[in-house]
């Protein structure tokens, strides 16, 4: 498993370059099994800090961001590297302020397992937060996850 923290002098700009959604989905059709995930912060004052991202297999096509800012919208993508692969990855993002944290971790198999493909949200400490999530499944998947404050 390849694991990152923010701790590590380890700057996404440089290794991979931005795309819009579109663009990101038709770059990972040269791959039999991708995940392109599309992360809203729906909040209007807390600010998200990426403290973990890691892929158990396979890579990523386009790295997390080290912040997202309220009302943004950002993606990023894993992807399979070798033949007859999937791709199972997770992020971490927290506001040590607001005393919250969260967690997204999905899996896109070649075979579907018992629990076939799947995602996983975990949030932590301030309960007037909330995630949302929508799944759609296939080769290429798409996973939009949403991340609001009731106050």
């Amino acid at each position: 498993m390849k694991s990152h923290s923010d701790s590590e002098d380890h700057d996404p700009s440089e290794i991979l370059y931005p795309l819009s959604s579109f663009e990101l989905s038709q770059s990972l059709k040269e791959h039999s099994r991708s995940t392109v995930v599309i992360l809203r912060n729906r909040t209007t004052h807390t600010s998200f800090h990426l403290e973990q991202f890691n892929t158990e297999y396979g890579d990523w096509k386009v790295l997390p961001p080290r912040e997202i800012r309220p009302g943004e919208t950002v993606y990023f993508a894993s992807n399979n590297v070798r033949m007859w692969t999937g791709t199972t990855a997770s992020v971490v993002y927290g506001n040590t302020r607001k005393n919250i944290s969260f967690s997204v971790r999905w899996v896109n198999p070649l075979v579907d397992g018992e629990k076939g493909k799947y995602c996983e949200l975990h949030i932590q400490g301030d309960e007037s937060y909330a995630l949302s999530h929508s799944l759609t499944q296939g080769p290429h998947n798409r996973l939009d996850v949403s991340i609001s404050c009731a106050t």
